[in-house]
């Protein structure tokens, strides 16, 4: 008896390599929202933890928004909160698809476009 494996399209990694390019370039993750779903993230949180939870919550449909906060913008409670438009099913360095303007931010989002160009979205088993 032979045994077929199937595959789908596995968007965690291509998202969380996203958020962590936008944590490294001082950019807190505070808010998810999926068309029908807010999470928020505790701005001071574990990095790890906060980029697992926002990445599952955005991978869970085709398209969501993703909202940071700056980091280095002072003083804080003036902080500059900004906006992301996820779409996931392009490639994968593409799921940027609207972004809020900053040339911090463009420069993250660059970054990752570098990182997966040319790449395949991964795959998993199921």
């Amino acid at each position: 008896m032979t045994t077929t494996t199937k595959s789908k399209l596995d968007w965690a990694p291509v998202v969380s390599s996203l958020l962590h390019k936008l944590q490294r370039a001082e950019f807190a993750i505070i808010r998810t929202d999926d068309g029908g779903d807010v999470q928020r993230y505790d701005p001071d949180g574990s990095l790890l933890a906060v980029r697992r939870r926002a990445s599952k919550h955005l991978t869970e449909v085709d398209e969501g928004w993703l909202t940071v906060l700056d980091l280095r913008h002072s003083p804080r409670t003036e902080a500059r909160k900004l906006q992301l438009y996820i779409v996931l099913g392009n490639g994968p360095e593409e799921i940027v698809c609207d972004h809020s303007c900053d040339d911090r931010l463009e420069a993250a989002i660059v970054a990752h476009h570098d990182l997966w160009e040319g790449s395949a979205v991964p795959r998993t088993d199921y």
